[in-house]
């Protein structure tokens, strides 16, 4: 039986409606009645506000530290740390490990409206095919950890 982490995310119908939908991720050997400690919004090293050189090695050695069973990517659009995130053991699709760590595909996006939005992938070939379609509308979704779009919330729900 494979069970799954839930994570809530909100889509913009229409400027008056807002309707959450939940994301259903597998994570290997997580069960129904467990409480998991997690941090979904970090920032790579391809991020402009990162200051420090950091691995995501160093990020799961860190997350073990603060007590985190699961931790996001970040920045998992930009091709140099997605090739990074590749170099982990995959232990299921989307779902890699370093040190008992469970990593799962994340990224941030700004929005025209000022609006950031945490985005979590199933696996890679989502990453991918969401790259190739938002590329046009990124002029630097090749150097930045978070890509500026240009596309409002509502287009991009």
């Amino acid at each position: 039986m494979k069970y799954y982490f839930v994570i809530p995310y909100f889509i913009f119908k229409s400027e008056r409606q807002l309707v959450c939908m939940p994301i259903l991720l597998p994570i290997k050997g997580y069960h129904d009645d467990m409480i998991i400690s997690a941090d979904l919004h970090i920032h790579s090293p391809y991020t402009k506000q990162m200051d420090a050189p950091v691995s995501l090695k160093h990020f799961a050695t860190n997350a073990r530290l603060k007590g985190l069973d699961i931790i996001g990517t970040g920045d998992c659009l930009h091709p140099r740390w997605m090739q990074e995130i590749q170099k982990l053991s995959e232990i299921d699709p989307g779902t890699y490990q370093y040190q008992n760590t469970n990593l799962v595909l994340t990224t941030e996006v700004a929005t025209t409206d000022g609006i950031h939005h945490l985005l979590l992938f199933p696996n890679v070939t989502s990453v991918t095919n969401f790259r190739e379609i938002i590329k046009p509308l990124s002029s630097n979704i090749s150097k930045h950890g978070r890509p500026e779009l240009s596309m409002n919330s509502v287009e991009l729900a």
